[in-house]
């Protein structure tokens, strides 16, 4: 929605309805999962942008592209893995295993007639070090696109949140991104459920990496 009012676009004309971050060990292997991408799904032509070779002015250093995802409906997951022929450091591990625990305990907290403001004030907390780089909500609804409801922190409520009911049939991620102030290191993860009438049910079984655990 964002997108549509700040680039005056229709609905129809914005092509990213969700987005994967795939991070690897170096710049050969960004491009080679760049092709095995455009192998499995076909990209959009005109969408795919090459921040590697030529960065943005902040540094910033990254592929870009758009492609026409399977079956014609949204999906919202996220995963992080190691890529290389090493392993994962310590820090490594603690970040993804704090990601893990969060994810773990909002999806088991999800459940109808639960208000946001409840599921916010009871969700996992982030220890003081790394809250200040907490996610954007720590849930979200998923339709057509992102959208009803953000579930704000609660540190977020006041300023950006606001009050509703989880209700059967809603299609709602939850988020993490751990990552410690100051620190080197982050996790992104996110699973994707659905709120039945006793409780919720995981539709995103894609499996996390267990070599960080």
């Amino acid at each position: 929605y964002r997108k549509m009012v700040e680039k005056r676009l229709s609905f129809s004309e914005v092509h990213d309805i969700f987005g994967l971050r795939v991070v690897v060990a170096d710049t050969p292997a960004c491009y080679v999962v760049m092709g095995l991408l455009h192998s499995l799904f076909k990209p959009i032509p005109g969408k795919f942008k090459d921040y590697i070779a030529i960065p943005k002015a902040n540094g910033y250093r990254s592929l870009h592209t758009d492609l026409i995802g399977p079956y014609g409906y949204c999906a919202d997951i996220s995963r992080s893995w190691y890529c290389g022929d090493g392993k994962p450091n310590d820090e490594q591990r603690r970040l993804y295993e704090m990601a893990t625990a969060q994810l773990d305990y909002n999806q088991r907290l999800l459940k109808p007639g639960l208000t946001f403001k409840e599921f916010s004030q009871q969700s996992y907390q982030l220890p003081e070090d790394y809250l200040p780089n907490r996610y954007s909500v720590v849930a979200h609804g998923v339709g057509l696109c992102d959208e009803y409801p953000h579930i704000a922190y609660t540190e977020d409520m006041e300023r950006g949140g606001y009050n509703g009911l989880i209700e059967p049939g809603m299609a709602i991620c939850i988020e993490s991104y751990v990552g410690r102030v100051g620190g080197r290191e982050g996790v992104k993860l996110e699973q994707q459920m659905l709120i039945t009438d006793s409780g919720s049910e995981l539709l995103s079984p894609y499996p996390l990496d267990e070599s960080f655990l």
